[in-house]
């Protein structure tokens, strides 16, 4: 068992590196659905969840906590945003005897009701209203996720997502697009692909130090019209303890428990971000953004 663990760690480093070798494009809008995280509990915690993510929530953020659901878990979300736009999630997590452990993720997004514009002479002719159709279109995505995670030994864990992604930028429709000044030519308005996650979770057996690692949406580039872009790629990396509880770092207390992680993500090439949270019950956290951003409660 501790000659898996090395070698589920070796092939995370591996990750690193190819992830570290691959430069995202800056300004990128492709699948960006995919950094918003359907969980209440870890949105309330600042997104320090790397570590306390387990069971059917785990599908999310680090498939290697899916090897700690007992018996079966299942999670819904819904979100109704600003403008229209709405995102709804669903997670299933359940336990294969000694197997290990298997969770399903469905994610779906309507961004909402758009007015089409056009360049075409006869619209930009109308002096009521330049550009507009009068149609209107829905833009939409949706994700579906398979995780399997096994424990491979009492103290470590690992886990693989594989996840197919879809958006449509235009009713999932083909349509006639100018590629070039003075060229049109028939293209597609969405892309699809396979992506990957994958992830570690280590109780180091101090006191209640956990540590745990995760790298998200890995994968080829997902081609629209006739751009290609890789989606939203994540390395979050978190270590959690208690400081007051029945293991903690600085005070022993039966009834009482104060728990705090720190969580760094790393988004290739835009992003640099580092969370704290403190709290007394897993569902307290905020967030002040600056630099760095740091959340207490």
């Amino acid at each position: 068992m501790k000659h898996n663990a090395r070698k589920a760690w070796l092939l995370f480093a591996v990750l690193i590196c190819v992830y570290s070798s691959h430069a995202q494009k800056v300004g990128t809008t492709s699948m960006q659905f995919l950094k918003v995280m359907p969980c209440a509990r870890a949105t309330a915690l600042g997104d320090a969840y790397s570590v306390w993510a387990s069971g059917a929530e785990a599908v999310f953020w680090n498939p290697s906590g899916v090897a700690l659901v007992q018996g079966q878990e299942f999670s819904s979300t819904y979100i109704d945003w600003i403008f229209d736009a709405r995102q709804g999630a669903l997670s299933y997590a359940t336990n294969v005897s000694d197997l290990g452990a298997v969770g399903l993720q469905i994610q779906y997004v309507d961004y909402g009701e758009f007015e089409e514009t056009s360049l075409l002479a006869r619209y930009m002719q109308n002096e009521t209203a330049p550009g507009m159709t009068g149609r209107t279109f829905h833009p939409f995505a949706y994700l579906v996720g398979l995780t399997y995670a096994r424990n491979l030994t009492d103290k470590f864990s690992t886990g693989l997502t594989v996840k197919y992604v879809h958006e449509s930028l235009f009713n999932g429709e083909n349509v006639t697009a100018m590629v070039r000044r003075g060229v049109f030519e028939n293209v597609t308005t969405w892309g699809s692909g396979l992506l990957f996650d994958f992830g570690v979770r280590y109780n180091s057996g101090y006191r209640s130090i956990q540590i745990a690692a995760s790298v998200q949406s890995f994968g080829a580039e997902i081609k629209y019209a006739k751009e290609s872009s890789l989606a939203p790629l994540l390395f979050r990396f978190g270590v959690a303890a208690d400081l007051i509880g029945k293991d903690p770092l600085l005070l022993q207390q039966e009834n009482n428990r104060l728990k705090i992680q720190v969580d760094k993500v790393l988004q290739l090439s835009t992003l640099d971000t580092k969370t704290i949270v403190l709290n007394r019950e897993p569902q307290n956290g905020h967030k002040l953004i600056n630099d760095a951003v740091k959340g207490f409660a």
